[in-house]
C-alpha cells in the first residue's frame, strides 16, 4: 500500500522518466533519485505547495536580522 498523495506519487514517476529519456545511460530508477536536478526541483515543488497554503509557516531570520 502506497502511503504519499498521488499527485506527489506521480509526480516522481513522471521525472523518473523525464530524467530516463533524456539519459539513456541510466541504468535504474533509483538513481534518477540521486540526481541534483531531481531533488531540487522535487524541494522547490513542496516549498511552493507550503507557501501557497493557508498554514502560516514561521520564518527564520539570520542573526544579524536580514
Amino acid at each position: 500500500m502506497r502511503r504519499c498523495g498521488m499527485g506527489i506519487c506521480s509526480y516522481i514517476r513522471e521525472e523518473i522518466q523525464v530524467i530516463r529519456d533524456r539519459d539513456p545511460a541510466l541504468k535504474s530508477d533509483l538513481k534518477a533519485l540521486l540526481y541534483p536536478s531531481f531533488r531540487a526541483i522535487l524541494l522547490h515543488r513542496i516549498a511552493h505547495r507550503l507557501f501557497s497554503s493557508a498554514l502560516a509557516i514561521p520564518v527564520w531570520r539570520q542573526k544579524n536580522g536580514n
